[in-house]
């Protein structure tokens, strides 16, 4: 795609993203944000144009519609994936928008706002295999997930405790089971950094008569056990 063209389409993106822009337009837009991310590399190497697509973004998160704030979540895990690189600026409002959503949001919203963390987490995974075998710096690693643990591993052990009733549920995606999955991704990352995080909810809850709490903690142990 030509720079020029992505240009265009970014500029028509973000005006039809603005707050006043009706729902049907702003859902458009934020969607075509999503497919657009991965082309616009050129974009996100101009801080003006980062920072325009990135408050874009962060206002769709924000919207009255659930439709829009989930896709606003995808956007995110896009940036995250394409441009790790450039996440350092903005980690803090996206930490607080993320965090937000996974506690107070619709679960549909709050697991797309654990994605994004998710995808965080592969890509410094990925980096940290090519540190250990020489094909990247210790520099390229922004250490995201090591500042965001202490704040978000909480959470995801509340979530853990939203398992689904009807056992006929059990294989579906829920907000239980994308928490499970992140922590899981997390103690990949910082290694033996999540023990001290976790353990105490472990030790707190294994033989707790409450089945879901029990069955947290039984997780919560399985997914740091390694």
């Amino acid at each position: 795609v030509e720079p020029a063209t992505v240009n265009q389409m970014l500029t028509c993106i973000i005006e039809g993203n603005r707050p006043e822009r009706s729902p049907e337009m702003r859902l458009a837009a934020i969607t075509a944000l999503n497919n657009s991310i991965e082309f616009a590399s050129s974009n996100f190497e101009v801080q003006q144009e980062r920072d325009a697509l990135i408050r874009a973004m962060c206002e769709a998160t924000q919207a009255k519609e659930s439709k829009i704030r989930e896709r606003a979540f995808e956007c995110c895990a896009e940036v995250a994936e394409f441009y790790y690189n450039k996440l350092q600026p903005y980690v803090e409002v996206l930490y607080n928008l993320s965090i937000n959503a996974i506690r107070t949001d619709q679960p549909s919203v709050g697991m797309q706002a654990i994605e994004f963390w998710n995808t965080i987490c592969d890509q410094e995974l990925n980096i940290l295999a090519d540190i250990e075998d020489g094909e990247a710096s210790e520099s390229e690693l922004l250490k995201i997930i090591h500042q965001a643990a202490a704040g978000l591993i909480p959470l995801l052990l509340e979530c853990m405790t939203k398992q689904e009733e009807d056992l006929e549920d059990e294989d579906n995606w829920n907000i239980s089971m994308a928490a499970a999955t992140l922590l899981e991704s997390m103690a990949k990352v910082i290694e033996d950094q999540i023990v001290d995080l976790v353990l105490p909810f472990v030790t707190q809850n294994i033989n707790n008569a409450n089945w879901r709490l029990k069955e947290a903690a039984v997780m919560a142990f399985g997914m740091i056990l390694e």
